[in-house]
């Protein structure tokens, strides 16, 4: 069964999105919304705080832009009448759709892997320490990115002349086979099961040795636990590509066809493919967010909130953190590098124990610990601030 087949309607008819589309339309816009509003916090408290803007910033920006164009041609395919048997669709129609739907892959794609390398960025930044994880995680983005950009070029030279891709009425030149597509995507696809494994579990063994208070440890690994939700959706993708991995040419066209089949293919893909681009921004912004505990207005809600627990259950006292109490907040995300590092007790009252960095000069770590032990000045939290002026003999706590 063929285009041909059909008798088409001349004219549209106006019967607005369809069900389908509105489900699609509904659930990408609001997870959208919410990457959206993630981002624009990530750059304002950057601003605000006068913290310096790093490459994973701008590489995150750029995500958003181009998944802000897949949505844009996500809801212009829905609007062509994605959802609606093609029986009842002009042969225009038809075409306008396949254009938006096949606009929607290429971009779809370069989302995903910049919001995948600016993660790696922020995690190498991270556990900078941490050599061998740094090599995994730089290994593996770079065979992304390099599949990636094999299957971008492959999009773009599957047929000729170049329209020929979406319109069915313009006869090919030449046109590639579309196991080679399937197979590339559906490789992507399993390294995009393995890089959120790797970016989100093996992170949380690892974050105990980050330099931050357990409540923001366990907030870390709360935000790199949801990478099991996107590991998940990419799950689902490849389990749809590969049911047509061993499909014959004519069975793909009699499934373009199908509305049942239209729908899973694109309709759900395009469903999950975008939630995993806004859960990645999400994500990936996460750990910058952190700052926002700063704010003033924050700590009101977190006043707020410890008053309600307290009346709730009499005796129990939250740690609510004052703005400001952390004077480098960005460098607590840091993983502390253990070399050179001379240890000192815990100072009284406090929590944690604290290091300080001494200088290799001639100076052993027994003998730099002994004639500095009096110029250490810990302040709340874990600024350790070395004073070498002879002048100051008492130790501050």
């Amino acid at each position: 069964m063929d285009a041909a087949a059909f008798a088409f309607p001349t004219e549209p008819l106006d019967r607005g999105l369809s069900q389908k589309s509105q489900v699609i339309l509904g659930v990408t816009w609001t997870f959208f919304a919410l990457a959206l509003l993630c981002l624009f916090l990530r750059f304002y408290l950057t601003r605000k705080f006068r913290r310096p803007f790093t490459p994973d910033d701008w590489v995150m920006l750029l995500a958003l832009a181009l998944h802000t164009l897949f949505q844009v041609f996500l809801t212009l395919n829905c609007i062509a009448g994605f959802g609606y048997e093609m029986q009842t669709m002009t042969i225009q129609q038809i075409v306008d759709m396949g254009k938006w739907a096949w606009a929607t892959v290429p971009l779809n794609l370069l989302a995903n892997l910049a919001s995948r390398v600016s993660i790696t960025l922020l995690l190498v930044h991270i556990f900078s320490v941490r050599t061998w994880f740094k090599r995994l995680i730089i290994t593996k983005t770079a065979l992304l990115t390099t599949l990636g950009l094999a299957n971008f070029i492959f999009i773009f030279f599957q047929a000729s002349p170049f329209p020929a891709s979406w319109d069915f009425r313009i006869p090919a030149k030449w046109r590639l086979s579309h196991e080679p597509h399937n197979i590339l995507i559906f490789t992507e696809l399993i390294l995009f099961i393995l890089s959120d494994f790797i970016d989100g579990m093996l992170p949380a063994l690892l974050v105990w040795k980050l330099h931050m208070p357990l409540r923001q440890k366990l907030l870390l690994m709360i935000m790199m636990a949801g990478t099991l939700i996107t590991m998940g959706i990419a799950i689902g993708r490849a389990a749809i590509v590969s049911d047509s991995l061993n499909k014959s040419t004519d069975a793909s066209a009699k499934d373009g066809m199908n509305p049942a089949k239209v729908y899973v293919i694109f309709g759900v893909t395009s469903l999950l493919a975008s939630v995993e681009i806004s859960l990645l921004i999400i994500l990936g912004s996460g750990p910058k967010l952190r700052v926002i505990s700063k704010l003033s207005v924050f700590d009101k809600i977190s006043s707020s909130v410890a008053s309600v627990f307290s009346r709730l259950w009499p005796g129990t006292q939250l740690s609510v953190s004052k703005s400001g109490s952390y004077p480098d907040e960005g460098a607590s995300d840091v993983e502390l590098n253990k070399v050179g590092a001379v240890p000192f007790p815990e100072h009284p009252g406090g929590r944690y124990s604290s290091f300080v960095q001494h200088e290799r000069h001639g100076m052993t770590p027994q003998h730099s610990k002994e004639n500095q032990m009096d110029h250490i000045t810990v302040t709340e939290s874990y600024a350790v601030t070395h004073d070498r002026s002879p002048k100051q003999t008492n130790t501050q706590v």
